[in-house]
């Protein structure tokens, strides 16, 4: 767990809502189809959904667009044991993952994510229509950097690119260095990061780093990375 240093500017609350639009191809009878899916002009395929597949109203026809209306805005006050339900169901995948001292159950208590709020992380949230709150990521500021703090998606919901639509959100309208800090074995999510152009910081200056903008243990300086954005001036 990473808690930031208590230093936060005022950062502006943004709802936004973004429209898909698919011309699809085939008929809707001919696949599984789930809409949740559909995202940045692109239909997925839902293989874990099972048996015979159902027409979907509005893609019955195969030359018609469907539009797909999903949300991204900011997570409100009354949403806070969402949000929280969120991580823990999907930190449940570190376990075993990270060293076992550092893991605990709940991965995190209400008390620290009330905490984590109060220091100043904003939390913008992933919503489909008729399902709900499904993703959540947080940004805080402090000092001169942006953090990137608790981003999850629900297990049924990832590989979605629904983590890629909060992130990239996130980061077109930061006006600072964007850091990320995550554990050093959870080598998906550097992955993830690295693959929107995030760079693994040396590990010469990442203590620096952890100590400068996060209040961290010396074990998990140990076991975590920092990763930054192409804002950030990485030494040669």
């Amino acid at each position: 767990m990473f808690l930031a240093r208590s230093v936060m500017t005022e950062f502006s609350l943004f709802w936004n809502v973004t429209l898909d639009i698919e011309l699809i191809n085939h008929p809707a009878t001919a696949m599984n189809v789930d809409t949740s899916f559909i995202e940045q002009g692109t239909l997925r395929n839902q293989s874990r959904r099972s048996g015979p597949a159902t027409a979907t109203p509005g893609l019955h026809s195969p030359t018609r667009r469907n539009f797909h209306v999903t949300m991204i805005r900011h997570c409100t006050d009354h949403e806070f044991d969402r949000i929280l339900a969120i991580i823990n169901e999907a930190a449940q995948v570190y376990k075993g993952i990270i060293p076992n001292d550092l893991w605990k159950e709940p991965y995190m208590p209400a008390e620290e994510l009330a905490d984590e709020i109060t220091a100043g992380v904003i939390f913008d949230g992933y919503e489909i229509p008729h399902v709900g709150l499904v993703a959540v990521m947080g940004v805080q500021i402090v000092e001169d950097v942006a953090l990137i703090r608790h981003a999850y998606v629900v297990p049924e919901y990832q590989r979605s690119g629904i983590g890629s639509a909060l992130l990239t959100g996130q980061c077109a309208r930061l006006d600072r260095p964007v850091l990320v800090g995550t554990w050093a074995e959870v080598k998906w999510a550097i992955a993830f990061y690295q693959r929107h152009g995030f760079k693994l910081v040396p590990m010469s200056e990442k203590p620096t780093l952890l100590r400068k903008y996060w209040t961290v243990s010396e074990r998990q300086i140990e076991t975590s990375v920092v990763l930054a954005d192409s804002q950030w001036p990485l030494s040669p």
